[in-house]
């Protein structure tokens, strides 16, 4: 409004006519003419502003304001761990096998043939049918107390790439001290782990260890063992298939942070019907039940812990039917299955809500999963607030350059001074469709925000400017229009910039403008709700009239 003020009065001080021709001691004139007017509808002001966490509904009809935060998200690694796997296997000859050794002399060899079962370790109960490996490493590392040479050839045939089992061929040749040590770094990534040894079991594989000794010479004592080290890393996997067991407890606490709060200032805002919508994706074959144990907010001065149906009775988390499917479960948590209820939480006006959770994989026990690389669950919380209900006393506070000596115009250029100017005066014209009545006060501060004087000089601090539009009351509840507006308000403020306050502005160095604005709804005090539509319209009309004192003698 003063911008424009501004605006028209540097336009009509032209020194392009010469009033020392003109034989007038004195003139008093006044410049009086619209400056604007602009018509704002709010769906259009939404649709195009883009206002942040402003959402219109169409069901509903209705304005909201959405906060939308991810409360979880699931890694695979959280719903299968899968430890480091350590085996040791030992082979030795029997008595029978160390007579028919000797008994063959130097430089033949005989072969044994030795198998060892390896049990996969998992928790949490988990029965695993196969791994499809992404990356991972298997250490070999053998050691012979045999005075002879040793060959092995490994197979693990539950270790497969391409349908081919892993095989390595390893020498331990005796050259005069034991043990002798290899040890074999094997790159596992592409490979896929069986653990059902032929469909008969899980959490098993096999390794065959065809051994090979060549007579040395050197006979045998019978306690000599080729023993087996094993170690089994897998980094990432590509999938896991078989039951992944129950874990619980994977869900953390999180917290939504509400900023519409912060943002007014204080007073009172109730809004009607609040909800929570809760979405949950899972990817993975696995399903999960999930509750909240308490949904709180710490900041308000009375901390309510949200209990109820509406917390315990969230649906079973369904898994993905197929690799690449998403299973998508939604819940809401309002007034109606929440105690205290969800609106008396939101009534205090917090800056954050705080979700508590526990959670369990496969709670009705053993289950067919897969659990791919990629998968994962999520969670979104939105808290929706439905523009239906009241509010009073909330308040507005922004603060904006302003440079008094600019806005009139005063400078060396236009030869005007703050004496010539007698008073400014806007007048605002408001035709107001919306169910709020809005007053502002405009502080005029300088640099370092220390306020030099205040535009509207009222008792009460604040000039009202809008008045609400009419809403009947009288309509039953259920009836559509109620809460609605069904006549705009007109009414006209005038806003005076007299010399005296201009003068005091140029004197003091006023720089900065704060504004400060204070809304209450129709009979907010009595507890009546009103609604929030994108058809409601503000009419806003402004002119300016600028009295100037002008000296002709001079």
């Amino acid at each position: 409004m003063i911008a424009l003020s501004a605006l028209i009065m540097t336009g009509c001080v032209k020194k392009e006519i010469n009033l020392e021709q003109v034989n007038t001691p004195a003139l008093d004139p006044s410049f009086a003419m619209p400056l604007g007017e602009v018509n704002l509808n709010l769906g259009d002001l939404e649709a195009e502003a883009n206002i942040n966490n402003l959402q219109y509904n169409n069901s509903t009809t209705l304005f909201e304001l959405v906060y939308k935060n991810r409360l979880f998200e699931l890694t695979p690694n959280d719903l299968i761990t899968i430890p480091n796997q350590s085996y040791t296997s030992s082979f030795s000859l029997t008595p029978s096998d160390v007579t028919a050794f000797l008994a063959t002399g130097a430089g033949i060899t005989s072969t044994f043939l030795h198998t060892a079962t390896f049990t996969f370790n998992v928790p949490n109960g988990a029965q695993l049918d196969s791994i499809v490996i992404q990356s991972g490493t298997l250490d070999l590392n053998l050691s012979s107390d045999f005075m002879h040479n040793v060959v092995t050839n490994i197979t693990i045939p539950s270790l497969t790439q391409n349908g081919s089992p892993l095989q390595r061929v390893i020498y331990l040749n005796y050259s005069g001290s034991t043990p002798v040590i290899s040890n074999n770094p094997i790159d596992i990534s592409g490979y896929t782990l069986d653990l059902t040894d032929g469909n008969t079991t899980n959490n098993t594989f096999k390794i065959n260890l065809p051994i090979q000794i060549t007579n040395s010479g050197n006979g045998l004592l019978g306690g000599e063992q080729l023993t087996s080290a094993m170690n089994l890393t897998i980094g990432a996997f590509e999938s896991v298939w078989g039951y992944v067991g129950q874990q619980t407890n994977i869900i953390n606490q999180d917290t939504t942070l509400i900023t519409m709060f912060q943002e007014t200032g204080g007073g009172d805002i109730h809004f009607e019907d609040p909800r929570i919508e809760i979405t949950i994706g899972n990817t993975a074959g696995v399903e999960v039940q999930a509750q909240f144990s308490a949904i709180l907010a710490p900041d308000n001065s009375t901390i309510i812990n949200l209990g109820g149906s509406g917390l315990n009775s969230i649906p079973l988390i369904t898994g993905a039917s197929l690799p690449g499917d998403t299973a998508i479960t939604t819940h809401t948590i309002d007034n109606s299955n929440t105690n205290p209820t969800l609106g008396q939480l939101v009534d205090e006006g917090p800056g954050k809500i705080i979700f508590n959770s526990t959670s369990t994989t496969n709670p009705n026990g053993f289950a067919q999963n897969f659990v791919l690389g990629n998968a994962g669950i999520w969670c979104d919380a939105e808290l929706i607030l439905p523009l239906y209900g009241w509010a009073r006393n909330f308040t507005l506070k922004d603060t904006t350059d302003l440079d008094v000596e600019s806005m009139l115009g005063i400078d060396t250029a236009s030869n005007l001074t703050a004496e010539d100017v007698k008073q400014v005066t806007i007048r605002l014209n408001v035709d107001n469709g919306l169910p709020i009545d809005a007053g502002v006060q405009l502080y005029f501060a300088d640099t370092n925000n220390v306020i030099i004087d205040s535009l509207f000089q009222t008792t009460a601090g604040i000039e009202n400017i809008f008045d609400h539009g009419i809403v009947d009351f009288t309509l039953p509840l259920s009836d559509p229009n109620y809460g609605k507006v069904t006549q705009s308000t007109v009414k006209t403020t005038d806003i005076v910039l007299t010399q005296e306050l201009i003068q005091k502005l140029l004197d003091n160095n006023s720089k900065k403008l704060i504004y400060k604005a204070k809304g209450l709804t129709n009979d907010a005090f009595s507890g009546q709700n009103v609604k929030i539509y994108p058809e409601y319209n503000v009419g806003i009309k402004v002119s300016a009239k600028v009295d100037f004192l002008i000296d002709l003698q001079h």
